[in-house]
């Protein structure tokens, strides 16, 4: 009998399934991770590792335990063996007080992948990984509930996280996939995706994973 392949989907609140209408956390049959799980069946198993306000690799002072890169070996370490690792962050790296650029924020994301090409994680050597830059943010955000974090000149560092994630995963040798060419954020908040959005992502990343693990 064929072992189940295993997918970890390590992200901040729009892989934890925050709902922009009132700041609960979406059902998981609504949730990107959740749909990805049905739409992949039983040989696949998706782990959601999402948190609100998870950093790639930053410690804030105003949301302490949010650092992507401390979690990650012990995230690793307990749903080994990992098939394929999806990383999704760098949204919140961009609020105001952390102070930071595209260019750092790569920098962030590019010790995570090295972190994570370890063989001790993968099952027959280092993991896959799929690096998914973020969603934008919205042009409003400043007038929304999250406007005493994010301002625009989030949505410029938000909006230049792109190509430099593209470019960091072909440095490493991993795969590479563009949320805001999928997925816009909700107009309710400006931040986070809303139904329709965690659909759309979820089948883009079926095809990703499907190409990835078959």
């Amino acid at each position: 009998m064929n072992e189940m392949k295993t997918i970890v989907c390590y992200g901040d609140s729009n892989t934890w399934g925050y709902r922009p209408a009132d700041g609960r956390r979406a059902p998981y049959h609504e949730r990107w991770t959740g749909i990805l799980q049905t739409l992949l069946g039983d040989g696949y198993l998706v782990y959601e590792e999402g948190m609100n306000a998870r950093t790639t690799g930053l410690d804030d002072p105003a949301e302490p335990c949010r650092n992507g890169l401390s979690y990650l070996e012990p995230c690793l370490l307990t749903k080994k063996p990992v098939d394929l690792l999806v990383i999704m962050l760098g949204t919140n790296d961009t609020k105001v007080h952390l102070g930071q650029t595209a260019f750092s924020i790569s920098k962030c994301l590019e010790q995570l992948i090295v972190k994570a090409q370890s063989p001790i994680y993968g099952r027959d050597g280092v993991p896959e990984i799929l690096v998914v830059s973020p969603i934008r943010i919205g042009e409003r955000i400043a007038e929304s509930c999250f406007g005493d974090c994010f301002d625009e000149r989030s949505v410029l560092t938000a909006g230049e996280l792109a190509p430099r994630y593209r470019n960091m995963a072909e440095l490493h040798g991993c795969h590479y996939i563009d949320a805001a060419k999928l997925a816009a954020p909700s107009p309710l908040d400006q931040l986070h995706l809303d139904k329709e959005g965690h659909e759309k992502l979820a089948r883009a990343f079926y095809q990703c994973v499907k190409e990835i693990l078959g």
